[in-house]
């Protein structure tokens, strides 16, 4: 039990470190900076979840994804607001597209 544990743990921190790398890379794009891909990465998990802004802001503080994504202590839970007001749409359209691409890497449609 403990091995799969572990290998789970290492899977969802692999899969984050791979959004949060393409994040980085569609932020660039619309002039935007790591740290905020780190939140928009956040938001992907909040909706992924289904949390609220306060709970997200405490999930990101005390999970290892938070440390994974570069959060060392809890947000203010405003900043996603202020994250969501500024974002272009099509930010979240590109890291959704990104998303489905690669979970469909390898797999045939039948």
């Amino acid at each position: 039990m403990n091995k799969v544990t572990t290998m789970n743990k290492a899977t969802i921190k692999n899969k984050i470190l791979e959004v949060y790398a393409a994040a980085r890379v569609i932020m660039k794009r619309y002039g935007h900076t790591k740290k905020f891909a780190k939140h928009i990465v956040a938001l992907v998990i909040k909706e992924q979840k289904k949390l609220p802004d306060e709970e997200l802001a405490e999930f990101v503080a005390v999970n290892p994804i938070g440390r994974v994504l570069g959060y060392k202590r809890k947000p203010n839970p405003s900043t996603f607001s202020k994250v969501r007001s500024r974002s272009d749409l099509r930010i979240f359209e590109e890291l959704y597209y990104w998303l489905v691409q690669n979970a469909m890497k390898g797999r045939r449609l039948s």
